[in-house]
């Protein structure tokens, strides 16, 4: 039999060599039919991709675009014959593909017409360049169309070619799939005559094992084998302790050896008994051990007609014990299976099941005795309690959901029932059973069918549904506060082709990604939700003007300029297109506002993608000049195309100058450069004004540095801090290095802070100046008098001056409102000991009056317009000295 089992192996093992052979030489085939069109084709789709663009370069020089040339036509044709060419070429490549196999008569047939074609086309396009005015185009249009059908006529050779491989190479493996089914029936059949021996012999150990499996399952405890005179022969079961001993030990030995005479006789009685009348013997015992007292229950059985007995014996202790509380348990536990309290009619705890410590973690001895205080949460106040005793009292029944605090300190939510049984008479009640089942899991649950009925899986956004609701909501809010509300909706553009070539695997991925990455842009306000799709909606509330929308749009759009990588280590870029709708001048409903976002956002894709669109035309054109600017800015920070202008400080008591106020510019070709009121909010809103006043602080303290090398005196040059610098923080570290770098007195710096820029630091306003005025700064507040300044904080404010706004100088000394507020801030500033500068001075009677009530300083059109470096130079400090 061993013998005859080898050679069936070593069939089997020829079989499956033989096999492995075949399926190799066939897949080596299918591999050399793939190169073997693959390489061809791709040739020829990169030939007809150059010709086609050959064409539309063409079309376009014949209609005089600019944008085309012949040089471009004659390039994509070069391009077109290489790859023609390498259609037949041995040693051609794709990748690691190499084309070995020489093309067929008519493939070549096919190929030198259509670079025939090709070379063709590409002399008449010399020829028109070199004589622009002979033809109309016409023999162009028609080579092309020519080489169209050529290049068609390549493409269906090739693929005639490749189905003859194919068809071939099927037959071929029908061939082979046959010849590896017989082997398969030879191998089946080998293998049938090597097992169909062995059968009988692994049936028999089958039975065997199946009767020792049925025998040891069948032990509940602990089982012995005995003879006659109660000396062990095996022992079975977990528990062989109770046997007095391990098995070593036991077999040989006699229950002589280890209990007591009067238990040892009772075994070797109870033994004889079965053995004599061949049955099953019921035996009840008890034993001392460690624990206390035992009681035990066996069950001897004689083994066949062997002087031999099968003691099998279980521990019944718990069941005699429990027989005591079985009436009261029966009751309560009847029915249920959850947790269970029993209480007498003072409350007290009777009993409990084991549930009931699993749910709460008090053991059974911790509760009986206590009452259901124990358990009580504090979520509930005496009301409930009230009502609850008020129900058992008057209907013996109540139930509801009721929290209870578990013994580790958790409070978890029950579903509970509570009786009143009667007592063992009947008369009235005697006890109360409370059955209570943990629904913490069922609350949980809830929670996330419900986060799945409103959220999407894949983004955890709001879905549609979820999202229609929050814009009805914010329409609402909105009509009562007479608010407004954008609507934007995002579509991915071309996600349908990276969803093709990726798979939906990295296109879920994708849309996950850019999920978080648009979230993080928005405010608390706003809410992102996924539209369907790779379409996200996005609610603004609280908008104050609808131009804010655009600008979200664009800083959305910018965030998707930067790659994804996605877990596999790809990088992938991705754009978007966005509709904008607004409330209440587009719609006056969830629905229409999100149609009208949509016919937006499809308007943004009409007009070439990865940009934004109002549903208002007049909005679009707003926010693309803000975009426009807000570009303009960004290039002038990078190109340096700010400059400094400068206007005097002038002493109203001597005319002399004092100094001058630093105003920046931005340059502009061709004309006048433009002031910061056109550019400032745009700079403080996209962040871009810290970048700026890094700028400029610079600017204005190596320039004074440079004068002051030039032996030029002035008392002070003065620098506005915008109120965005001031929020965003680092002001006096980055002065610190400003003057460590240029080496400007600290002393002729001076700070100007706008007023209600320091008071939205608050409490923080002091501490800031203080941190100014360590480096020793000059700081002045600007625009004083148009903030909400307390004066209490004022004369606390290490300043060293009051500047009042333009607002009341301009009508002074005509505006007798505007005449005592300027009185009074300069009366002010006297008493604080500060020194007071007057803006936006023009006329001299302007001058006059300052003079007159006292005013320290003044800058205006009167003295000068703010005037660049070097005529400020000439003018004021040149001149002067």
């Amino acid at each position: 039999m061993q013998y005859s089992g080898s050679l069936v192996l070593l069939a089997i093992t020829a079989l499956a060599v033989v096999a492995l052979v075949l399926t190799g030489w066939s897949s080596a085939r299918w591999d050399n039919a793939l190169r073997d069109s693959v390489v061809p084709l791709d040739r020829l789709a990169q030939s007809r991709v150059h010709s086609l663009q050959a064409e539309l370069f063409t079309e376009r020089l014949l209609q005089g675009d600019p944008g085309s040339s012949a040089a471009l036509v004659l390039a994509n044709l070069e391009h077109a014959l290489q790859a023609a060419r390498a259609i037949v070429s041995a040693g051609s490549r794709l990748g690691d593909l190499a084309l070995d196999r020489p093309p067929s008569a008519a493939l070549q047939a096919a190929v030198d017409d259509y670079v025939r074609v090709l070379e063709e086309m590409a002399g008449r396009v010399r020829a028109r360049v070199a004589h622009p005015q002979d033809g109309s185009g016409l023999e162009l249009r028609i080579l092309h169309a020519t080489l169209s059908e050529a290049g068609l006529k390549v493409e269906n050779v090739l693929l005639a070619d490749m189905n003859a491989r194919y068809r071939f190479q099927r037959e071929l493996d029908r061939l082979v799939g046959l010849l590896l089914a017989l082997m398969m029936l030879a191998v089946v059949a080998l293998r049938w005559r090597a097992t169909a021996h062995q059968r009988d012999a692994v049936l028999k150990v089958v039975d065997s094992e199946a009767r020792l499996r049925a025998f040891v399952f069948a032990m509940p405890d602990v089982a012995f084998m005995l003879d006659s005179d109660g000396r062990y022969l095996e022992v079975f079961g977990a528990r062989r302790a109770l046997a007095g001993g391990g098995r070593e030990r036991l077999i040989g030995a006699s229950v002589f050896d280890y209990f007591a005479p009067d238990v040892a006789e009772g075994f070797v009685r109870v033994i004889g008994e079965a053995l004599a009348e061949r049955r099953v013997v019921r035996y009840e015992y008890s034993l001392d051990l460690a624990g206390g007292r035992r009681w035990f229950e066996a069950r001897v059985s004689p083994v066949d007609a062997l002087p031999q007995v099968v003691w099998v014996s279980r521990d019944v202790t718990e069941r005699r014990r429990a027989d005591e509380r079985i009436r009261l348990h029966s009751v309560a536990l009847e029915g249920t299976r959850d947790g269970v309290i029993v209480t007498d009619l003072r409350g007290s705890i009777q009993s409990v099941n084991r549930a009931f410590s699993t749910i709460t973690g008090y053991t059974e001895e911790e509760a009986i005795g206590n009452t259901p205080r124990m358990l009580r949460s504090g979520r509930h106040d005496a009301a409930f309690y009230r009502a609850m005793w008020s129900a058992l009292i008057n209907a013996g029944h109540w139930q509801g959901e009721i929290w209870n605090r578990c013994r580790n300190g958790e409070v978890a939510p029950h579903w509970m029932s509570i009786s009143a049984v009667g007592g063992r008479d009947g008369d009235g009640a005697s006890h109360y059973v409370g059955v209570f089942t943990d629904i913490s899991q069922l609350r949980q649950f809830e929670e996330r069918v419900s986060h799945l009925a409103h959220y999407d899986l894949l983004t955890d956004l709001p879905n549609r549904m979820l999202m229609s609701d929050r814009l009805e909501h914010a329409i609402e809010t909105a009509r009562r506060e007479e608010g407004q509300v954008a609507v934007m909706l995002f579509d991915l553009d071309r996600f349908k082709n990276i969803n093709d070539a990726l798979g939906h695997e990295l296109g879920d991925e994708l849309l996950a990604a850019v999920a978080e990455r648009l979230r993080a842009r928005l405010r608390r306000d706003d809410t992102l939700g996924r539209h369907g799709g790779d379409e996200f909606l996005l609610v603004l509330e609280n908008l104050r003007d609808p131009a804010d929308a655009g600008s979200l749009a664009r800083d959305l759009l910018a965030a998707l300029d930067q790659p994804f990588v996605l877990r596999s280590g790809k990088e992938i870029y991705t754009k978007a297109s966005i509709g904008i709708s607004l409330f209440p001048g587009d719609g006056a409903t969830a629905a229409e506002l999100i149609q009208d976002a949509d016919a937006a956002m499809y308007e943004a894709k009409r007009l070439g993608r990865n940009t934004f669109r109002y549903y208002q035309e007049e909005l679009t054109r707003v926010a693309n000049t803000r975009l426009a600017l807000e570009s303009r800015l960004r290039r002038a920070l990078d190109e340096s195309l700010f400059e400094m202008h400068y206007q005097p400080l002038v002493r109203l008591d001597s005319g002399r100058i004092l100094g001058a106020e630093a105003l920046v510019r931005l340059r502009r070709d061709g004309g006048p450069p433009i002031g910061p009121a056109e550019f400032i909010p745009v700079l403080e809103e996209s962040g871009m004004i810290v970048e700026l006043g890094r700028w400029v602080q610079r600017e204005v303290c190596r320039q004074g540095r440079a004068w002051l090398e030039e032996g030029l005196e002035f008392e002070l040059l003065a620098v506005n801090l915008s109120s965005e610098e001031i929020r965003r923080g680092g002001v006096a570290e980055q002065l610190r290095l400003v003057l460590a770098e240029t080496g400007f007195p600290p002393e002729k710096l001076e700070l100007e802070i706008t007023e209600s820029g320091l008071m939205q630091r608050g409490e923080e306003a002091l501490a800031f100046l203080h941190e100014l005025k360590s480096l020793g700064l000059r700081l002045a507040i600007d625009d004083f008098g148009t903030g909400y300044s307390s004066l209490s904080y004022l004369k606390r404010f290490p300043v060293n001056k009051l500047k009042i706004d333009r607002s009341f100088i301009t009508d002074i000394p005509h505006d007798q409102n505007d005449v005592q507020l300027t009185a009074t801030i300069i009366e002010l500033a006297r008493g604080l000991g500060l020194r007071v500068l007057a803006e936006g001075v023009e006329t001299e009677a302007q001058r006059d009056f300052l003079a007159e009530r006292g005013c320290d300083v003044y800058q205006g059109y009167l003295c000068s317009p703010p005037v660049p470096a070097e005529l400020f130079r000439e003018r004021f400090l040149v001149a002067r000295g």
